[in-house]
């Protein structure tokens, strides 16, 4: 079977490097959005606690609540 060559380069070649860098950036996009969903959940769950268990984790409730306003995409 022949193989056909463009410009040097074997047909389909270029194609399957462009659909692994999509799946790449698809899976990086997942990550972050999961992320990001954790976050939000974690600082609402953060507001959720008595002061015993925020003074447990060694924060106080000013704290938590500044931690809890942040926005999801902000660390």
């Amino acid at each position: 079977m022949a193989t056909t060559t463009y410009n040097g380069h074997i047909a389909g070649s270029q194609s399957k490097g462009f659909f692994a860098g999509l799946a790449h950036a698809a899976h990086n996009a997942i990550e972050t959005l999961t992320l990001w969903q954790r976050r939000r959940e974690q600082r609402r769950y953060l507001l959720s606690l008595d002061d015993r268990l925020l003074r447990d984790i060694g924060l106080s409730r000013v704290e938590a609540e500044m931690e809890a306003d942040k926005p999801f995409w902000r660390a």
